[in-house]
């Protein structure tokens, strides 16, 4: 039908923009997010609601993404039980280098070669978490600074603006 359409356009769109911010976050592959949220505590492969939650929230992405919003796409029915395995995150939510913004069909899990590659790239990404952590902190502090600095121009102009209004002794033009 016509609504379940909409349905899987939104979720994939919700899937293809996650993808890019976690990407502009400096992640390289979709098992260093998944080390970034479990926090480098290797406890299988499953991460909690809580952890999904508290990952976006230390990215500073929940004003952009919603926690529940990129459950419901990943098809995962949210509750305080609910865990999210790595298999599931990996087939929504993985990329190539080559197809960054672009729309790209989810992975299929099944092929036991593309199960052990997911594995062993989940156990190279808990060795280097601390090296992964430290890199997206810096890229958030970056892009952070970033955005002060344009919203001190924005200040300059906005004051620029005002000063030119007023004549030299303080007394407005229109006056």
């Amino acid at each position: 039908s016509v609504k379940q359409k909409e349905e899987e356009k939104r979720k994939k769109k919700i899937l293809r923009e996650v993808k890019q911010l976690f990407q502009q976050a400096g992640f390289n592959d979709v098992a260093e997010v998944f080390v970034f949220f479990e926090r480098g505590t290797s406890r299988g492969d499953s991460l909690s609601v809580q952890e999904v939650e508290r990952g976006l929230k230390n990215l500073r992405m929940e004003g952009k993404i919603r926690s529940s919003e990129l459950l419901h796409a990943m098809n995962i029915k949210e509750s305080r039980e609910t865990m999210v395995t790595f298999n599931e995150f990996f087939r929504h939510l993985s990329w190539d280098k080559q197809e960054v913004g672009e729309e790209t069909q989810p992975r299929a899990e099944t092929r036991p070669s593309l199960v052990q590659r997911n594995t062993a790239e989940l156990e190279e990404a808990r060795k280097n978490w601390r090296r992964t952590a430290d890199r997206i902190r810096k890229c958030l502090a970056l892009s952070s600074s970033l955005e002060e600095d344009r919203s001190q121009q924005e200040a300059r102009k906005q004051l620029l603006e005002f000063r030119t209004k007023i004549g030299k002794n303080g007394v407005p033009f229109s006056a």
